[in-house]
């Protein structure tokens, strides 16, 4: 306890120890007001600690010894305006952290600190600018300056209100590189053109308020003005301008078009509620005009309205050249099945709600079999989203091929989709493959149909289809040469098994077409047919498909026409039948329906058209498909 008196070399005895621990632990806690820095070098820096107003003589030894580590931080003075307690009125309080210092050197008023890390610029601006003073309730920072490789600011703060954290900020920025000033962005390549930027912000009660924003890149340049609050409502003027998109850098690479563009808007928040007013985006001749709004409540509600009456989207987008070479078709497992069993992964449509509403035209959306024509160039949508429930009111398309209106209604409750739609379509042209005689010779389609389903996978909603197609074609040319490319083995079979002429004719002249199928809880039925008029043959189907089981059971029948110069008895095979399923089909001869017809069945087909009169009935007429 009391060490050993004899030996001046003994280790200290306990009561030594808890002396040098008292010594410690009186500066503990300890603060030096109103020291007075000097200017920072090579990472340290000479501080007085006699206050600037202590008279002569007067000042009292600091007591800080060397290798004590110091927290050092700026200062404010607290005045009585701020409705403190009056006993706390001329203190000072940090108001800014300088950092670690260990002291190297130390006397009565003085000592030497050395940073325990490597002081960055606007510590040293801190420590050594005599600019930064306090008064009353406010503080002042006065040529302040910040670098780095990215950039540099330089600029003035003005705290009015310590207490509220009020005030205003004026700076300026600059950097050799505008990506060295944005975040990182996904698939967006800032430019590396020099940016400079100038801006007075001021932090009032109801949030930051936008005197002035200026950023100019090159041509561009963008100015903000207005007021932007996480706790009240908010309005900023946004204006954006620049002589080229491309010089703003690229998107997944891509370069950006060429084009002189706008953009202007306000944007608002009154509680949850944010919103894009007044949008008006101008690139060269395109134009786009809206408001946008976002609700962010626990249930999240969104709403566009947009119009334009060009907006050239076309070329913005990937060339759609048409695919080169064959295409695989991936062929079924035997025992599997063509329509697909798995969950509809819809859950989306029940976690927002929406209402959208487009007016769009000019899209210029490239034909992909035609690249000089479009195959979107308007889009008329008035949309809901609600509960989970998808309400199309009005969807129409229309460009080069023709027009489509498709209202419809999807419903996702319960992991289920229930499905009501309607399609209609004048004057659509259709094809697979690019014909060289181009768009006006492909046949004019008219199709309507009114479909009903229900289920949580598209095999359950084949399986409960309800409702029609109709599908009728005009006069006009249908591509062959190619197709081979395009369709697996079977299909290619069945087509020149129907006509043999499609393997020899570089196209088919269509005279007329009308399919008409009726579902009924999943049995398609081709009712009452299928029939096509060509210049050669003459062709007819009747038939079911079973969607839940994807069983196939269609009769075909086909006939050369007269004056061509063979007899009907040359086709190989004018009455088939195609049995197995979607996803194996087989084709057969219908033996059966030649037995019956005897030796009219080359000329009049299979049994079931036989048996019904259908063939008599519709192909003796000069045109079948209108009766």
């Amino acid at each position: 306890v009391w060490g050993d008196p004899t030996n001046p070399a003994a280790d200290p005895s306990v009561h030594d120890l808890q002396e040098r621990l008292n010594r410690l632990l009186v500066d503990r806690g300890r603060v030096w007001r109103r020291c007075q820095p000097g200017a920072p070098a090579q990472n340290s820096i000479v501080v007085s600690t006699v206050a600037p107003d202590t008279p002569e003589g007067q000042a009292k030894p600091n007591g800080i010894q060397a290798n004590t580590v110091l927290y050092a931080f700026r200062e404010a003075v607290l005045d009585n305006t701020m409705g403190l307690d009056a006993r706390y009125e001329g203190k000072s309080v940090p108001v800014a952290y300088l950092g670690e210092f260990l002291v190297t050197n130390a006397d009565d008023a003085s000592v030497t600190l050395q940073s325990t890390m490597m002081l960055d610029t606007l510590q040293q601006r801190l420590i050594a600018s005599s600019s930064l003073r306090g008064a009353d309730r406010q503080l002042w920072l006065e040529d302040l300056t910040v670098t780095s490789p990215q950039w540099r600011i330089d600029g003035s703060l003005h705290v009015s209100d310590l207490a509220r954290g009020l005030g205003t900020v004026r700076l300026s920025m600059q950097g050799p590189q505008l990506a060295g000033l944005l975040p990182p962005l996904a698939r967006v390549q800032a430019a590396t053109t020099p940016f400079e930027l100038r801006a007075n912000l001021a932090r009032v009660r109801q949030g930051f308020m936008v005197n002035s924003f200026h950023l100019q890149s090159g041509g561009n340049r963008v100015d903000l003005d207005g007021t932007l609050s996480d706790r009240a409502d908010a309005a900023l003027t946004v204006n954006m301008r620049g002589d080229s998109l491309a010089s703003l850098g690229r998107l997944d690479g891509a370069v950006l078009p060429d084009l002189a563009y706008t953009l202007r808007g306000q944007v608002k928040r009154s509680g949850a509620l944010w919103s894009v007013d007044d949008l008006d985006l101008r690139l060269g001749k395109e134009e786009l005009t809206g408001n946008l709004r976002v609700n962010w409540q626990q249930r999240p509600h969104y709403e566009a309205r947009l119009r334009s009456q060009h907006f050239n989207v076309g070329q913005f987008l990937p060339a759609l050249a048409e695919p080169a070479g064959q295409i695989q078709v991936a062929q079924p497992a035997a025992g599997s099945r063509l329509i697909p069993d798995r969950p509809l992964p819809l859950a989306w449509l029940d976690s927002f709600d929406a209402e959208l509403n487009l007016d769009l035209a000019g899209l210029g959306i490239q034909d992909p079999r035609f690249p000089q024509l479009t195959v979107l160039d308007k889009l008329r949508l008035d949309a809901t989203l609600e509960s989970g429930r998808l309400t199309a009111r009005e969807l129409q398309l229309a460009g080069d091929r023709g027009t489509l209106a498709a209202p419809m209604t999807l419903h996702w409750r319960d992991d289920m989709l229930e499905v009501d739609s309607e399609l209609l379509s004048e004057q659509l042209k259709l094809s697979i493959l690019a014909p060289s005689f181009n768009i006006p010779g492909l046949p004019n389609q008219s199709i309507r149909s009114r479909l009903r389903a229900r289920g949580g996978s598209p095999h359950q909603l084949a399986a409960s289809l309800n409702g029609y197609l109709l599908i009728e074609s005009g006069h006009g040319k249908l591509v062959n040469r190619g197709m081979d490319q395009v369709f697996d083995a079977f299909t290619n079979q069945l087509l020149e098994t129907i006509n043999p002429f499609f393997r020899q004719d570089e196209f088919t002249k269509l005279k007329c077409g009308v399919v008409g199928i009726q579902f009924n809880e999943g049995k398609a039925l081709l009712d009452p047919g299928a029939i096509f008029r060509t210049s050669e043959m003459d062709i007819m189907a009747t038939g079911k498909v079973q969607l839940a089981t994807e069983a196939i059971e269609l009769h075909i029948a086909t006939r050369a026409r007269k004056g061509l110069g063979f007899s009907a008895g040359s086709l190989a095979t004018p009455f088939l039948q195609l049995g197995g399923t979607l996803a194996n089909p087989r084709l057969e001869i219908d033996k059966e329906g030649a037995a019956v017809a005897g030796s009219t069945a080359v000329a009049t087909g299979g049994l079931s058209i036989v048996a019904t009169g259908l063939w008599n009935r519709y192909m003796n007429q000069s045109n079948p498909c209108k009766e």
